[in-house]
């Protein structure tokens, strides 16, 4: 998260490149929707609101990660899934 909003802060400020080991042509070039579009990214994903939903979110989504896994594979039949999906509803 921090690496998109530092290159969309470089999108929208300008930031001397060589403070960060940028490339100059990075920095330069941005015409104004570019720079309104790369604002309106950081206003949306650098609020209180956004910023507590997405770490709940990746905190409850990450339980899953394991079963999602699981049911992925080929070689899972129905009733292997069912059952998979049947434990974690009775852990809820």
């Amino acid at each position: 998260m921090k690496h998109i909003i530092r290159a969309l802060e470089i999108i929208v400020y300008g930031i001397q490149a060589h403070d960060f080991g940028y490339d100059p042509e990075i920095t330069d070039g941005w015409d104004s929707d570019t720079k309104k579009a790369a604002l309106a990214h950081i206003n949306a994903i650098a609020n209180f609101e956004f910023l507590i939903t997405f770490m709940w979110m990746e905190a409850m989504l990450t339980h899953l990660e394991g079963t999602a896994v699981k049911l992925q594979k080929k070689t899972i039949d129905i009733y292997d899934a069912y059952q998979t999906v049947s434990f974690l509803g009775s852990k809820c």
